[in-house]
């Protein structure tokens, strides 16, 4: 089962982009549920950080903004606080995410706006955030299809983890999670995100 969780929480964008009280509250209570765990959260979530944490566990859980680029989208990006000497926000594009290697990490979680859905391109398919992690090595992805909530995902969200934690199935966890919310909660937000590559890694 996996034991070590990675996660990042809400990102310092230094006023360009709302702050999500309600990611950090989702890391905290994710965090609990594995065995090791490993949190930046707010200014000390740069891409440094993630460079160099990511790729060692089992589970990276990213709780910030996104940015769709629909019209080039190998230039969307997941958005990190600035390196403590450059400020500002930085952004972590999708051929950057490309170019690292998730050899070890059996799971991403994107808890971003519509990172799980873009352009379709001929012979390619749908060109999401979710596809540069599934190339860098992660077997598997969960994306958002759609813009989302902080608050209110993180219910569904923690349901997953709950889940995921105890057997090691995206799948089956994330329809744990759905069925779990279903009856407090909108459609739009319990059916907001999908499972992406291998369904049980």
């Amino acid at each position: 089962m996996p034991q070590r969780l990675f996660a990042v929480a809400d990102p310092t964008s230094a006023g360009l982009l709302p702050s999500l009280d309600g990611a950090q509250a989702e890391v905290r209570s994710i965090a609990r549920m594995y065995a090791h765990s490993d949190v930046i959260a707010r200014d000390r979530a740069t891409k440094t950080a993630f460079f160099l944490s990511a790729p060692s566990a089992d589970v990276v859980h990213f709780a910030g903004h996104a940015v769709a680029r629909p019209d080039y989208p190998r230039l969307a990006s997941l958005e990190f606080a600035g390196e403590p000497t450059a400020g500002g926000s930085a952004e972590l594009e999708a051929a950057d995410i490309a170019a690292m290697h998730f050899d070890r990490t059996r799971l991403v979680v994107l808890a971003a706006c519509s990172t799980g859905t873009g352009p379709v391109h001929r012979g390619e398919g749908v060109i999401t955030l979710a596809r540069p992690f599934l190339i860098a090595g992660a077997p598997t992805v969960v994306a958002a299809l759609w813009d989302i909530d902080d608050a209110a995902s993180g219910t569904l969200l923690g349901a997953f983890h709950e889940a995921y934690a105890s057997t090691g199935h995206g799948a089956a966890a994330m329809r744990a999670a759905q069925q779990h919310v279903m009856a407090t909660n909108r459609p739009s937000v319990w059916a907001a995100f999908v499972v992406i590559g291998a369904p049980d890694a």
